[in-house]
């Protein structure tokens, strides 16, 4: 199904695809790059791990480092589940970490 924001993107696209965009997400909100300029698998290696920006929620924070997260089994799989966990109130994280 497109998504209306993006007619181009389909919303089951896998999010490998979308890291780029959301490591650009990241320097918009931190002025720095998630990894430090470095290739993923330099990063991975060296266990780096981005900080959470100051200016979003750490439930944002949360849907945020899963799409950006370096290991496939830790990051959400699609778009469509990413928007939709974005989407969730901060109450949902209350009762459902």
């Amino acid at each position: 199904m497109p998504d209306p924001g993006h007619p181009h993107r389909s919303r089951q696209r896998p999010l490998t695809a979308e890291i780029s965009s959301l490591t650009d997400d990241y320097l918009t909100l931190t002025g720095n790059h998630p990894y430090a300029q470095r290739p993923a698998d330099e990063a991975l290696n060296a266990n780096l791990t981005p900080a959470p920006p100051p200016t979003i929620s750490s439930a944002q924070w949360r849907v945020l480092a899963s799409g950006l997260a370096l290991n496939r089994r830790d990051r959400i799989d699609t778009v469509g589940e990413f928007v939709q966990r974005l989407a969730r109130p901060r109450w949902f994280y209350r009762w459902c970490g």
